[in-house]
């Protein structure tokens, strides 16, 4: 989710977000970065093409000891789904796998061991959830991203060795800047509005 944005809702601006924050990662259609962290962080991975390469390289720039921030003072235009189409079968297949790849990768392995059947887990609802609708073509793209995930076991070693040389961060202070809680039960059954400033709901 996003500072304004949970899923498919948009909340209206009323000055909510007009502080300059923390966050976990900004929106790559609208961020800035030095070029010599940029350099230094790995760049954009190549094997993401598109969608969560940004978190991917902040998650990174975080773990090397630096921060994000929102700066709402900033003015940007974007046109949305211009590379990929919404609900496209490339698109859904993109998010789910860079999804997993990231987290293999990002995380110590302790953490990613014990995250790995939860976030799988999740896949199983989206499955689901998907069949339910008879949406074959996300379905078709799930499965299509756990079978990139098992067959391609180097290019997750050699992600991890490249994240380990940059690490200076433990997971232990990373998930500090995680959202507690669940973003469905808070936002959607508890009402309540989400900031993503080191994920406190106010």
């Amino acid at each position: 989710f996003a500072r304004g944005r949970i899923f498919l809702t948009m909340e209206k601006d009323e000055g909510q977000y007009d502080d300059t924050v923390k966050i976990f990662w900004a929106s790559g259609t609208a961020f800035m970065v030095k070029k010599d962290l940029f350099i230094n962080a790995g760049k954009f991975d190549e094997m993401f093409f598109a969608h969560q390469e940004e978190i991917d390289l902040q998650w990174r720039l975080q773990l090397m000891g630096y921060r994000i921030e929102a700066i709402p003072a900033s003015v940007v235009y974007h046109k949305n789904a211009v590379t990929l189409p919404m609900h496209s079968f490339r698109k859904n297949y993109l998010n789910h796998r860079n999804s997993l790849f990231m987290l293999l990768t990002n995380y110590s392995l302790p953490m990613a061991v014990y995250l790995f059947p939860l976030r799988f887990a999740l896949e199983l609802v989206a499955v689901v959830y998907a069949s339910v609708l008879l949406d074959f073509k996300h379905l078709g793209a799930i499965f299509k991203s756990l079978f990139w995930i098992l067959v391609h076991p180097v290019a997750i070693v050699r992600k991890r060795k490249a994240v380990k040389r940059l690490r200076k961060i433990r997971d232990r202070e990373m998930v500090n800047n995680f959202y507690k809680g669940s973003v469905v039960m808070d936002y959607y059954i508890r009402k309540k509005k989400i900031y993503s400033d080191l994920g406190i709901p106010r």
